[in-house]
């Protein structure tokens, strides 16, 4: 047995020698693990793992095949997307335990945090002690097993799969029913049980989905996801995974769902198909030349106007127009007051339109020498 210490190694070096030690198929004991996160993440080898102390977030994670063992307790996720094999906690969990789980089996001997089982897909989690609220959060396949209390809500939106609570069931969550417990589904539940050492001679209440909210009626037929190097050797469309999702969509008459991604993509911009011609598409030379930026000011009452090339603003001076002779509200206020020394009838006028008024012939007459 190889015997990693994560007090002398970070994280990252010891799931290196992890993997390097499942390689050559040897047990690995995990030391001073100090609760810290992504231990044994990613070992795909049927070796055994024991961590001799907490664990933190996502340990056992993305696994197939290895048997871990904690022997405390453990954080968030744990166990999640694991394809097959195996986690047994010694002590609690925290929220979303068996996230994703895809085919393993995690066993908890204290209690779960919240969502656990949230979009699993297949295998069996077990909780020997109580659940916290939304147990069985949207999952689409597999059993939850709970000896004690299920807390509010359980089976939230889920679609598929069964949970079986032997204690209280506080809550039914969205769309959830409870159903007839089979005698077949006792004898799985005691068989599985045996093979963990844990004894249960309680009833269950079975949890399943009532099927109301659903979008589709048929449920699409459950199948093993082929693996990536199946299907995309080779350069010819028609692979395994494209018959296997024909298949699927013949059966249920829709394109197969996959829990937070999709297999079959809805339609992104390589299938969009352009009506018309691509080179009408190009930008404009001069974008300017499209927009007409010419404005007139004073053509309401006659007087000669102002023709500007672009429009204008008069200066911030409350509640401020341009008036006869260029004064505002505000500047015959202070000047009938006795306030600032008289100026220039243009001064308080922006440059570009102070230009233009003394350009202007009515203005310019009346121009001093």
């Amino acid at each position: 047995m190889v015997t990693i210490d994560l007090s002398q190694v970070s994280v990252r070096d010891g799931n290196e020698l992890l993997r390097a030690a499942a390689s050559r198929g040897e047990d690995i004991e995990v030391l001073n693990p100090d609760a810290r996160h992504h231990i044994g993440v990613g070992l795909v080898a049927p070796v055994s793992v024991k961590v001799k102390g907490s664990a933190g977030y996502f340990c056992a994670g993305l696994s197939h095949g290895a048997r871990f063992e904690v022997e405390s307790n453990v954080g968030w996720g744990v166990g999640d997307s694991m394809y097959a094999g195996s986690v047994v906690v010694g002590g609690n969990a925290g929220a979303i335990a068996g996230v994703a789980l895809r085919g393993g089996e995690v066993v908890v001997k204290g209690n779960l945090g919240s969502r656990a089982g949230q979009v699993m897909k297949a295998g069996t989690l077990l909780c020997c002690g109580k659940a916290s609220f939304l147990a069985g959060y949207m999952m689409y396949g597999g059993r939850i097993i709970i000896l004690g209390d299920s807390g509010e809500r359980v089976g939230e939106d889920m679609s598929a799969g069964a949970i079986f609570v032997g204690g209280k069931v506080q809550s039914l969550g969205s769309d959830a029913k409870i159903a007839e417990t089979t005698a077949e589904d006792e004898a799985s539940i005691r068989e599985f049980l045996a093979r963990y050492g844990v004894k249960f001679d309680g009833p269950f209440t079975k949890i399943v989905n009532a099927g109301t909210k659903l979008r589709y009626g048929v449920n699409e037929p459950i199948s093993r996801p082929l693996p990536h190097t199946v299907f995309s050797e080779g350069e010819t469309y028609w692979n395994a995974k494209v018959v296997e999702d024909i298949h699927a969509k013949s059966l249920i008459g829709r394109y197969r769902i996959r829990g937070y991604g999709a297999s079959k993509a809805v339609p992104h911009l390589g299938d969009i198909a352009l009506k018309i011609d691509p080179s009408r598409l190009s930008a404009a030379q001069d974008a300017l030349k499209t927009v007409n930026l010419a404005m007139t000011l004073g053509d309401r009452h006659g007087a000669v106007p102002l023709k500007l090339s672009m429009p204008v603003l008069n200066e911030d001076c409350t509640g401020a127009r341009l008036e006869d002779g260029g004064h505002c509200r505000e500047h015959r206020r202070r000047r009938h007051a006795g306030g600032a020394a008289r100026r220039s009838r243009t001064a308080h006028l922006p440059v570009p339109v102070r230009a233009a008024r003394l350009e202007h012939p009515r203005h310019a007459a009346r121009r001093r020498p």
